[in-house]
C-alpha cells in the first residue's frame, strides 16, 4: 500500500464521557478513584473519514492503553507524553502521538442543566455554561470531600489525552505541535483554537525527500519539518537517548539480535513515554533491515491476549500491569526499570559477529552520542503542575530530552556500518536467474565461518528474504535504498589502503539533494473573525462553527539541479500522476533517456547531412576534375589533328 501525501491524518480529543464524569463517589487510599472508565472520542478531525483509511475504531484504547482514573492531589499533575504505533492489515505502521493532560472538577454554583447520568451524584452534577468553551468538565456538588473551593485543598482531576494520528514517524515535531497547542489552550488566543488544529492537520504541506524544509507556526512558536535526502539513512524523527539510557550497551545489542533474528520479545518500563521510543531506536538501528511482523510498543490491557500469539512479536508494557506467569516461556523480557535480560529457559541467545562487535562497542563509547546521553539538559520536574510558567518549563524541558541531529546520525552512522562490513560481498551470492534461490547462503557462509552462530538463523528470517528479494526485484520505491546501501559499502571498501582502484560513488556524494529550500506554511486566517481574544477554560470539544475552510496544500517535490522546472509539471505534462517521490524519480530518468536520445538522433541527422554535403562537394570537385581533363585532352587532340592536317 502506498503511504499517503499528507502530514497528518487526525487529530482526536479523547477522555471521559459526560456519564463517566458523574461517577466520582468512591476514592482509594492512593489518590486515585477506585473505578477505571474505558475512554471515549470527544472529538475528531477531520469529521469524515480519509478514502482507504478510516480512522482506527481503538484509538481511544491506545491513548489510554490501562483506562482512564481520575486524580485527587493538592495541584494538577503535570501532563505526560507517550507514542504509540498501529498496524494495519497492509502491514503499513501508522504512529499516534499523544499528550495527557489533567483538568479540574469545579465547583457549581447553580443547579441548572443537570446532565443526565448514574450514581449518587447524578442529582448534584450540572455541566459549565458552554461560553467558558468548555463542554466535558463537570462540575461537584458543594457537599462533595472535593469540592474545593481554597488554594491548597484536595481536588479531583480529569485526564484528556490529545493525540494526532500520522503516517510518518515525525514524532518529535507533533510532540512539540501538541505541547504547543496545550499551551495555547491555557492562554489568551487571536484565532480559535479549532483554527489553529485545521491548519496543522489540513494545510500544512509533507516536506519531500532532501531540498526542502516545511517550516509552520503555532502561537508563537516555529516548528520546522524536513526528510532526508533518497542518498541518506531513512526518517528518524524520535530520540535514541532513552534505548541507550535504559539499557547498557550490552543488552542493546542483545535487543537488537532479537529484533534481527525475530524473537518474541517484551519491553516493560512505567511510563509509557519510555516503550515507543526504544522500541523505534531499536529498530531503526536495524537498517537496513526492517522488523516483519506484529509491532505493538504500547500493548493495551484489553489486547493483552497478543502475548500468545504464534508469530514473532515486539510489544510494550507497563510493569504495573505486568505479570510473567501471563507470558509464554519462549518470550525474551526486557526490563527497561532494572536495564535486565530475561532469556526463555534453556535458551542462549547468539552474539553478533565478534569482528563487527567490537568495532561497533569501541566506536559507540569513543563517540559523542554515548557520552553524552546521560546528560539531559534541566533539572527533573516535578510531576506537578501549578502555572503556566511551569507549563512552558516542562515543554522546554521535554523538548532537551533529544539529542542534536549530528550525534543522533553518528549514532545511527555507527550501527549501519556494522552491516556494511557483514554484508559487504553479499551482490556475488545473489543468483538473479534463481527464482527459487535467490541467495548462496552456503557460499557466504563459507566466506564468513567465524559468524555462522549468527548468520545460520538469521538467514531463515523473512527480514534477510526480503532483504535479499527487494536487492534481486527492487521496485520503484527502493531503488535508491538499495543504491544507497551498495554504494555505502563501496565508500567502506574504498577506505581500505589495500584497495588501489577506488570505485565511484556519485549517488552517495551527490549534493544537489541537500536541505537549501524552505516552505512557509499558511497561518490560520483571522479576516473573518469577529472576535479578537480567544480564552478556554479547558480544552474544548472541537466546534465546526469555529474552523476555517482549509486549503488544501501542494504535493511537494524537490526542484532539479539542472532545471527551473518541477517534478510534477514532467508529469503532468505526460498526463501521469506519479505514485511516489521514488517512483517520480524513475520517470525523471526515462524522460532524460529520452532526451538524450533526441538530442543523439538531431545530432546524427546533422552529421548526416554534413557527411551527404562533403560527398556532394567531393563528387563535385571529382566530376570537375574529369572534365578539366576531358577538356584539356580534347584541345590537345584538336591541336594534334589541326598540325596533321596543316601537313
Amino acid at each position: 500500500a502506498m503511504t499517503p501525501k499528507r502530514l497528518v491524518d487526525y487529530f482526536v480529543l479523547v477522555g471521559l464521557n459526560d456519564k463517566s464524569l458523574c461517577d466520582l463517589s468512591q476514592v482509594t487510599d492512593t489518590g486515585r478513584l477506585a473505578t477505571r472508565w474505558s475512554p471515549s472520542l470527544l472529538s475528531r478531525y477531520p469529521a469524515d473519514d480519509h478514502p482507504g483509511f478510516a480512522l482506527p475504531s481503538q484509538i481511544s484504547m491506545f491513548c489510554f492503553p490501562h483506562n482512564i482514573s481520575v486524580v485527587a492531589d493538592v495541584q494538577q499533575p503535570r501532563p505526560h507524553l507517550h507514542t504509540f504505533v498501529n498496524t494495519e492489515a497492509s502491514g503499513t505502521k501508522t504512529y499516534g502521538v499523544c499528550v495527557t493532560f489533567y483538568e479540574r472538577l469545579v465547583l457549581g454554583e447553580s443547579a441548572e442543566g443537570v446532565v443526565p447520568c448514574s450514581g449518587e451524584l447524578a442529582a448534584h452534577a450540572h455541566a459549565v455554561p458552554r461560553d467558558s468553551q468548555c463542554s466535558t468538565t463537570f462540575s461537584l456538588p458543594h457537599h462533595h470531600p472535593f469540592a474545593a473551593e481554597e488554594e491548597g485543598e484536595t481536588c479531583l482531576y480529569a485526564p484528556k489525552c490529545i493525540s494526532v494520528l500520522s503516517h510518518w514517524p515525525f514524532i518529535a515535531t507533533f510532540d512539540a505541535f501538541l505541547l504547543r497547542l496545550y499551551e495555547a489552550s491555557r492562554s489568551a488566543l487571536d484565532v480559535p483554537l479549532e483554527r489553529i488544529v485545521v491548519n496543522f492537520i489540513a494545510e500544512v504541506p509533507l516536506p519531500p525527500p532532501g531540498r526542502m524544509r516545511v517550516k509552520c507556526s503555532v502561537g508563537t512558536h516555529e516548528l520546522v519539518l524536513q526528510r532526508p535526502a533518497v542518498n541518506d539513512l531513512p526518517l528518524s524523527d524520535f530520540s535514541f537517548r532513552p534505548l541507550f539510557q535504559y539499557l547498557s550497551l550490552s543488552n542493546v545489542l542483545a535487543l537488537i539480535t532479537c529484533i534481527l533474528l525475530e524473537k518474541k520479545v517484551v519491553l516493560l518500563a512505567s511510563s509509557y513515554e519510555a516503550l515507543t521510543p526504544v522500541a523505534e531506536a531499536a529498530c531503526a538501528l536495524c537498517f537496513p533491515f526492517y522488523w516483519q511482523h506484529v509491532y505493538i510498543p504500547v500493548l493495551p490491557t484489553k489486547l493483552s491476549d497478543m502475548l500468545y500469539a504464534p508469530v514473532p512479536f515486539l510489544m510494550g508494557m507497563s510493569t504495573e500491569h505486568f505479570d510473567r506467569r501471563d507470558v509464554p516461556d519462549e518470550v525474551v523480557i526486557f526490563d527497561l526499570e532494572r536495564d535486565d535480560v530475561l532469556l526463555p529457559p534453556s535458551e542462549s541467545l547468539p552474539s553478533l559477529p565478534e569482528r563487527e562487535r567490537s568495532k561497533l562497542v569501541k566506536a559507540v563509547k569513543t563517540g559523542d552520542f554515548y557520552r553524552h546521553v546521560g546528560g539531559v539538559a534541566g533539572a527533573p520536574l516535578s510531576p506537578r503542575i501549578a502555572s503556566r510558567e511551569e507549563m512552558k518549563a516542562f515543554a522546554q524541558h521535554h523538548m532537551l530530552k533529544y539529542e542534536t541531529i549530528e550525534e543522533r546520525t553518528e549514532i545511527r552512522q555507527t550501527f549501519f556500518r556494522l552491516f556494511t562490513s557483514l554484508f559487504r560481498n553479499y551482490r556475488s551470492y545473489l543468483r538473479v536467474g534463481n527464482p527459487e534461490d535467490l541467495f548462496d547462503f552456503q557460499g557466504m557462509l563459507r566466506e564468513r565461518s567465524d559468524a555462522r552462530k549468527f548468520l545460520v538463523p538469521f538467514f531463515e528470517t523473512q527480514c534477510f528474504h526480503r532483504f535479499v528479494r527487494e536487492r534481486v526485484h527492487p521496485h520503484a520505491q527502493i531503488v535508491a535504498e538499495v543504491k544507497f546501501f551498495d554504494e555505502s559499502i563501496r565508500a567502506k571498501l574504498n577506505r581500505s589502503r589495500l584497495k588501489l582502484v577506488k570505485e565511484k560513488t556519485p549517488f552517495l556524494l551527490d549534493e544537489t539533494t541537500d536541505h537549501s529550500e524552505v516552505v512557509w506554511a499558511p497561518k490560520p486566517p483571522r479576516h473573518d473573525l469577529t472576535k479578537t481574544v480567544f480564552k478556554y477554560d479547558c480544552f474544548p470539544r472541537l466546534s465546526a462553527s469555529m474552523m476555517h475552510e482549509p486549503k488544501i496544500p501542494p504535493v511537494l517535490v524537490p526542484r532539479l539541479a539542472n532545471s527551473g522546472d518541477y517534478v510534477s509539471e514532467l508529469a503532468r505534462r505526460m498526463q501521469l500522476e506519479p505514485e511516489s517521490f521514488e517512483a517520480t524519480l524513475v520517470l525523471i530518468a526515462r524522460l532524460q533517456a529520452l532526451v538524450r536520445g533526441v538530442i543523439l538522433r538531431k545530432h546524427m541527422r546533422s552529421l548526416r547531412r554534413g557527411v551527404a554535403q562533403l560527398q556532394g562537394a567531393f563528387r563535385v570537385r571529382k566530376e570537375r576534375r574529369f572534365f578539366v581533363q576531358c577538356r584539356t585532352a580534347a584541345k590537345l587532340v584538336q591541336a594534334r589533328w589541326r598540325m596533321r592536317k596543316e601537313r
